[in-house]
């Protein structure tokens, strides 16, 4: 187990981080508020906020482009597919649920795989669709953009492109097609989106990790104390006797402080961890229960 320093190190690189992704999250919120498909979003740190941030942002997309169905697909690597994600727009939740497509098949799969956006006016009669999902989403025709993450260098010139997913549109309204401006139009959404979903989860990811490390430290600096199922005093850490000892056990709190009970890892397994100096009661350094 790293020390106490370690630990703080870890903590400071962290902050740091969160604090850059804090900055970028901003410019990435003010460049979709500039786009005629945006209004600003909110600050977004969380796993439900993110989900309301996306609700907002699909049913937007269908309202501009007239289009009766909205998802987005993220790629998940795992399962080497690309998997519907909620919130959504007419689709019900088994339909987003069962819609995912391997990234070698289908629209999905070669707009992911070929990072360009495609535009198809019969659905059914496409012979590039997977014909089983046209039918159980009740599909027309189809306006689908891949989710491209761009970064940049001072210069402005990208310097890496990673595709997250794509976003599709489904049935243009009043027995229309999907335009050319309508790709142009949810192209550029796309980008915006694909940018504050990468970066709200990666935000999410490292204020986890950041949690995680200080209930680390806090439990470091709290103290130790093992138990028997007899209620023997197995092991006391420095802190812990630092504390109070015995007292700190006699306490109404002393179960707060008991980190291993009957069942549970053995005194010697659990101060293996980290070498912490053990402090006994004079009464158990003579065998007294």
């Amino acid at each position: 187990m790293p020390d106490r320093s370690e630990l703080e190190a870890e903590l400071g690189r962290l902050k740091g981080q969160i604090a850059e992704l804090e900055r970028t999250k901003r410019e990435l919120e003010h460049r979709l508020a500039e786009s005629p498909a945006a209004e600003p979003a909110p600050a977004v740190t969380t796993a439900a906020e993110l989900e309301a941030t996306l609700h907002v942002f699909i049913r937007k997309v269908a309202m501009i482009l007239m289009a009766e169905k909205c998802v987005i697909m993220l790629y998940d690597h795992e399962q080497g597919m690309l998997v519907a994600q909620k919130p959504a727009f007419g689709l019900t939740d088994e339909q987003v649920y069962t819609f995912r497509v391997p990234v070698s098949e289908g629209i999905s799969g070669q707009v992911y795989r070929e990072e360009v956006p495609l535009l198809v006016h019969d659905a059914m009669a496409d012979e590039r669709t997977i014909k089983e999902q046209v039918a159980h989403l009740n599909i027309r025709n189809i306006l689908c953009v891949p989710l491209v993450i761009e970064r940049r260098d001072e210069n402005d010139q990208v310097v890496e492109r990673d595709v997250i997913g794509i976003l599709h549109a489904f049935n243009k309204r009043y027995d229309q097609s999907f335009s050319e401006e309508d790709v142009r139009l949810l192209t550029m959404m796309a980008r915006n989106a694909a940018q504050i979903i990468s970066n709200a989860q990666l935000y999410i990811q490292v204020t986890t990790e950041k949690r995680e490390l200080e209930a680390t430290l806090e439990s470091l600096l709290s103290g130790l104390v093992v138990v028997s199922s007899t209620g023997r005093v197995m092991l006391i850490t420095e802190w812990a006797a630092d504390a109070g000892g015995d007292s700190l056990l006699r306490s109404p709190r002393a179960a707060q402080y008991c980190a291993v009970h009957a069942g549970g890892p053995s005194a010697r397994a659990v101060a293996g961890r980290r070498p912490l100096r053990a402090h006994l009661p004079d009464a158990d350094r003579h065998g007294t229960q």
